[in-house]
């Protein structure tokens, strides 16, 4: 009816919202969302996760709200308040086992990554695993080509960068093939960080690979996306082998504008542990530069974040 049509546009704007803002927009969306529907707002769960699901608002906002919890504690990195988020996830589901099955999945991937910011990566990795076949065998063929960035990314985290690579190159040529180009650019910005990884003094290969899918990511992507390639960028330009003061002098106006951006995506993000290891390399490169000023002023946004950092 109008009434879940209405629910499930709002549901949709706060992901938008989410994806491309960050949570604290989503928690705007969340609050608009409860006003045109009329949902006391005092009833009604934060963005902050373990309060349980909403009653008095529709699955898609529920659904969405309870991401959108989760999304923050892993970027806080409060796994019990992730775990309980995943939970109201899967609270929000149809009882019957083959109802609703992309929040199932959804959720068995946020176990995924709930796990990963656990550093339980053996686990994450078994999540994974049982998240591709779910999907497969249920016939989610695009949600099994994401799970294997989900799958690339346990291996990142538990410092394997082959295997690693062996599910970003999976991921890259099945979503090429089925014309999932968002998928298949941020599938090509995990091969270019393993590869990186595996091969540090690369550099002009990586950066070639990456021209085809920089500029759709930086269009389109979601605000994680972006950071990971704001990140991904600087570190390969300021960290590589062969990286003295004279190449740190010639790409300092890319590197600032770099790590400025993924400061800052960090940030929206909520992820302040992040946005201060973009501070801080911003500083190391300014001081190396004997820019002074501008060190300064990149150790005080470090300072400003960590501390941040500290207080969730």
């Amino acid at each position: 009816g109008k009434a879940c049509d209405t629910a499930l546009a709002l549901a949709q704007m706060v992901a938008a919202l989410r994806d491309m803002q960050g949570v604290g927009a989503a928690r705007q969306g969340l609050a608009v969302a409860q006003d045109a529907l009329g949902v006391d707002p005092s009833s009604a769960p934060a963005a902050a996760a373990g309060e349980g699901p909403q009653p008095g608002l529709p699955p898609p906002l529920a659904a969405i709200a309870a991401e959108v919890a989760h999304d923050a504690s892993v970027a806080h990195g409060a796994v019990r308040a992730a775990d309980a988020a995943v939970s109201d996830l899967l609270g929000v589901a149809h009882p019957a086992p083959h109802l609703d099955m992309g929040i199932r999945m959804e959720a068995q991937r946020r176990a995924v990554l709930t796990a990963t910011a656990r550093g339980d990566t053996d686990e994450a990795h078994t999540l994974g695993g049982q998240l591709f076949r779910a999907c497969a065998r249920a016939g989610m063929q695009v949600e099994a080509v994401q799970s294997l960035i989900t799958l690339a990314d346990t291996q990142l985290a538990a410092h394997h960068a082959s295997g690693a690579l062996r599910y970003a190159l999976s991921c890259a040529l099945h979503a090429a093939s089925g014309h999932q180009d968002l998928v298949a650019a941020e599938a090509c910005l995990l091969v270019a960080h393993t590869w990186l990884q595996l091969a540090p003094d690369q550099l002009r290969e990586v950066l070639l690979l990456l021209q085809d899918a920089l500029p759709l990511i930086m269009a389109h992507g979601s605000l994680q996306l972006r950071a990971r390639a704001h990140a991904l960028l600087a570190d390969a330009l300021a960290a590589g082998p062969h990286v003295g003061v004279s190449e740190l002098r010639d790409r300092a106006p890319q590197l600032a504008a770099l790590l400025e951006g993924g400061m800052q995506a960090y940030e929206r993000m909520e992820n302040w542990k992040e946005a201060a290891q973009q501070a801080y390399l911003l500083a190391q490169v300014m001081n190396a530069l004997g820019r002074t000023d501008e060190r300064d002023e990149a150790a005080s946004e470090w300072q400003r974040l960590t501390a941040a950092a500290e207080q969730v």
